[in-house]
């Protein structure tokens, strides 16, 4: 077993030295710290306050108006929030089977919380938007793709949707509002409300498509959106991260996905030499898409089997601790922590993070 390391690994940093200047004869810069050279394609990048809230759900539709809000409030990293999430309306088609063996159409409205799927869906658009395809100001980050380029992705990945799936999930991530109500470690407050995505626009040059728009001279459906506002403001400030992207899209387990994420943004000071302590409670708050169960030997399992996947991929060493965290009286487990010890690999992707800027320069757009 290694030697433990008691220091928490908490303190603040930035990772960009420079922030973006908003300029130049067309107003704009190409922010190519924020983009990702061919070389890195298996890399995206993690924003602060927007990626360290759980936004994801893993019971997703509802059918009544008393359960179409979720609330969240919880702390993590010197950080405290309030998350309030307003599912999508999403209008579904059934089939009744008649008597006389026909069938009968029914539509009816559910509710539907951004789920895996949109998980997906959302981690593909913003690896688009590292690419040249973006484009990037103080106020908004708007992405165009195609159907085919998105659906590719997440082939790519494994997530084999269908292209009814993947206009859906869209859809849920268009509709769906998430407010994030915040303290932020320096003391300052964060009050935003905004879709997943905002303003999206799909195109097509079929007339018997949905949406058929005259005039489009490309074969394939166009789509365009806009990034939730907390990342174009986070990558004009330059506080985002590196983070192993292809990893986290390829990884099964959504625990393994959320520590991930969870480790990417918080341990900044990542090295051999070191160790990173986290608590359960910690993670629920962040990094895991569910809240804590009933039991807590049971979520401990899930936390384990997480840092087991992360052990499986080659981030994290295999030796780790288990700390039970228990009540000042009695035998009563209140809560684990967590002690796990980084590889090469996970190191580099680190230094990556900390040091990407120094490769990568500010470029007035012409």
């Amino acid at each position: 077993m290694s030697k433990a390391n008691t220091g928490k690994e908490s303190s603040p940093s930035k990772i960009i030295s420079q922030p973006v200047v908003l300029g130049g004869r067309s107003g704009r810069v190409t922010h190519t710290e924020y983009k990702i050279p061919d070389s890195e394609t298996h890399l995206g990048n993690l924003v602060e306050i927007y990626d360290a809230v759980p936004r994801f759900f893993e019971s997703r539709t509802v059918h009544s108006l008393e359960n179409m809000n979720q609330e969240i409030t919880s702390e993590v990293r010197s950080m405290s929030y309030t998350l309030t999430i307003t599912a999508a309306t999403v209008r579904k088609r059934s089939l009744e089977k008649l008597p006389d063996g026909s069938t009968k159409q029914h539509f009816h409205n559910v509710g539907m919380f951004p789920g895996v799927r949109e998980e997906f869906v959302e981690k593909a658009i913003r690896k688009f938007s590292t690419l040249q395809t973006a484009d990037i100001t103080a106020e908004r980050c708007l992405v165009k793709f195609t159907l085919y380029e998105l659906k590719k992705e997440l082939d790519e990945f494994g997530h084999r949707y269908s292209y009814s799936e993947i206009r859906e999930a869209l859809q849920v991530l268009a509709q769906s509002n998430v407010r994030i109500d915040a303290t932020l470690p320096d003391g300052t407050s964060l009050d935003i409300s905004s879709g997943y995505i905002n303003n999206l626009i799909i195109r097509s040059p079929r007339r018997d498509s949905a949406y058929y728009q005259a005039g489009n001279d490309d074969p394939r459906p166009r789509c365009q959106v806009e990034l939730h506002p907390l990342i174009a403001q986070q990558v004009k400030r330059g506080e985002f991260r590196l983070y192993q992207y292809g990893l986290d899209m390829s990884i099964t387990s959504g625990f393994g996905r959320g520590l991930l994420r969870f480790v990417s943004m918080f341990w900044k000071n990542a090295s051999e030499a070191k160790s990173f302590r986290f608590t359960m409670m910690e993670f629920f708050a962040s990094g895991s898409n569910r809240r804590p169960g009933k039991f807590i030997a049971q979520d401990n399992r899930q936390v384990k089997r997480a840092i087991e996947s992360l052990i499986n991929v080659g981030l994290f060493k295999p030796d780790y601790r288990v700390i039970p965290v228990k009540a000042s009286k009695g035998r009563k487990i209140l809560d684990y922590e967590y002690e796990v010890f980084a590889t090469n690999k996970f190191v580099t992707t680190v230094i990556e993070a900390n040091s990407g800027a120094a490769r990568r320069k500010l470029i007035p757009s012409r």
